[in-house]
């Protein structure tokens, strides 16, 4: 009897341990956002974010020191989304949302141009997977090719970090190297010689595919890069299922009244059986070949969503 009433707390005690540690495991997940306008400094600069707002954080660090960023606990894929809103970015210009590592820039997420006759406003967003280590500090990045630019009051801007479960189902399959992309309105299979990483499924950098080992539904991500899209002409980002166009992802047009670059981002979840094969498209309405960007190159994700 007496030891019973020891062993009753002890159980507790390891029950609640248990239960906290299966939440930590189960999700992982911080956002920060404002909707307070601030000033986005021009001229192609990297703006670093101010996002006072925490909207919830489950097992992260949110850190407001210096600058506004969120501090993974653990190795790991991390799923980063950004979005930022620009006010009244005049015709022709571009803007971009994309991330910082450790208060570095590191990685564009989306570019895209405002193609309106008088200045108008976007919100440009994107997500990417990124393989972290303990205690990397994820920021949101602004930067445009105005000379001076507000985000917008009301909408603002928002950075969500979620850690990818250790074991599921993944894999990445992109280049940093330029591609020469048909047009006009040809299907086009990007060119991905390298292996960031791959849990479970079969990667083939030969015909830059990635086959999924299961039936279920799985996530798809990418994105593309156009260097130096004539005014007026459109470029898409889709994918691929054995072959034949799926869906498309995302499609925009370029607005600079000389060629710019645009960077195309997109995600989205499909249905796929055992042993489908999956690629990414890409496609433009310009009547001659067109490069993506050297240095940015695209890339593919595939996730089990089960």
């Amino acid at each position: 009897m007496k030891n019973s009433k020891i062993l009753r707390p002890l159980k507790i005690v390891i029950f609640l341990i248990s239960i906290f540690a299966l939440k930590s495991a189960l999700a992982q997940t911080a956002c920060i956002d404002t909707t307070s306008a601030q000033t986005i400094t021009g001229s192609d600069t990297a703006n670093l974010v101010a996002l006072s707002n925490t909207e919830w954080n489950v097992g992260m660090t949110v850190d407001q020191t210096g600058y506004s960023k969120i501090v993974v606990p653990s190795d790991g894929l991390y799923r980063i989304t950004g979005s930022i809103s620009y006010y009244n970015i005049p015709d022709g210009k571009h803007a971009h949302v994309g991330i910082a590592l450790n208060g570095s820039y590191y990685s564009i997420l989306s570019c895209i141009h405002s193609g309106a006759a008088t200045a108008d406003s976007l919100i440009v967003n994107g997500t990417t997977v990124l393989n972290l280590t303990a205690n990397s500090a994820i920021s949101l990045v602004a930067q445009s090719n105005v000379t001076s630019v507000s985000t917008y009051s009301g909408i603002g801007c928002k950075l969500v970090v979620e850690k990818i479960p250790n074991g599921r189902l993944t894999a990445c399959l992109n280049t940093t190297s330029a591609q020469s992309v048909t047009g006009p309105d040809v299907d086009v299979k990007a060119t991905l010689s390298n292996v960031a990483w791959n849990i479970g499924m079969t990667v083939n950098t030969t015909n830059s595919t990635i086959t999924v080992p299961t039936s279920g539904r799985y996530r798809i991500t990418g994105y593309a890069s156009y260097l130096n899209l004539p005014d007026g002409k459109h470029a898409h980002l889709g994918v691929n299922v054995n072959g034949a166009a799926r869906e498309y992802l995302q499609v925009v047009h370029a607005g600079a009244a000389t060629a710019d670059s645009l960077v195309l981002s997109g995600s989205t979840v499909l249905t796929l059986a055992a042993n489908d094969v999956v690629n990414l498209h890409l496609q433009h309405c310009n009547s001659s070949s067109v490069s993506t960007i050297s240095g940015i190159g695209c890339q593919l994700i595939v996730e089990s969503a089960d």
